[in-house]
């Protein structure tokens, strides 16, 4: 019998995505794409520009979300590890 060589994908890292600023809102952050969000900071914490916020999960597909300015985190506009839609308000930097 013949041996069969299998290919094994791991969990894809996405490179680090900056955050969309929602310009309806004051320094509102948006997921680029629906999945798990994870915070990686919380209400009143100082971050720089650069620093992570937050991961989003989504079908093995993991990207960290980067503050795209320095600011103080005003509000955490969902739970840590809820499921949200690409478009939707995670936090707000001011």
């Amino acid at each position: 019998m013949g041996r069969s060589l299998y290919a094994v994908p791991r969990a894809l890292t996405a490179p680090h995505i900056s955050g969309e600023v929602d310009p309806s809102t004051t320094g509102g952050i948006t997921a680029p794409f629906g999945g798990v969000v994870t915070f990686g900071v919380a209400e009143g914490d100082r971050v720089q520009q650069g620093d992570v916020l937050a991961t989003i999960e989504a079908m093995k597909l993991e990207a960290a979300l980067t503050a795209p300015r320095s600011g103080r985190i005003r509000r955490l506009a969902v739970a840590d590890l809820a499921t949200v839609e690409g478009g939707d308000i995670l936090l707000e930097i001011e």
